[in-house]
């Protein structure tokens, strides 16, 4: 159901595209990206997600996750925690297969679309 894109992260030492993948529910398709650009005629399932190599969801976000799809967003927005700054963000990173984004991961545009901002937990990265 969902087609996960793992991007490169920052730092090699702490890649673990397999913790990544582990973490994200109802993953159908795995696609490793080079670069950090995506390539939005690759999607093949309903949703999509991207989350870098040293990435990975908290538990809570992976209980929240089906329930989510079965709503009518069209985007979904996560809290990012990264554990050596202690510093939040929050950015979407769950998508309905048509929605494009822009080669820097930012949505090419909102017009007409739905969205939410799960506060259920955390992308955690180390």
């Amino acid at each position: 159901m969902i087609h996960l894109f793992i991007l490169p992260g920052d730092n090699p030492e702490n890649s673990d595209a397999k913790r990544a993948i582990l973490s994200v529910p109802l993953v159908s398709k795995v696609s490793f990206l080079s670069n950090r650009k995506m390539v939005n005629n690759e999607v093949l399932n309903p949703f999509y997600m991207f989350l870098y190599d040293n990435e990975f969801l908290s538990k809570e976000l992976w209980l929240a996750i089906p329930t989510i799809l079965n709503q009518n967003y069209h985007f979904v927005r996560f809290y990012h925690r990264k554990w050596d700054t202690g510093m939040y963000s929050v950015s979407p990173r769950l998508f309905k297969q048509d929605v494009e984004l822009n080669e820097d991961l930012t949505v090419k545009s909102f017009k007409f679309l739905l969205g939410e901002t799960l506060l259920d937990g955390f992308i955690e990265a180390e």
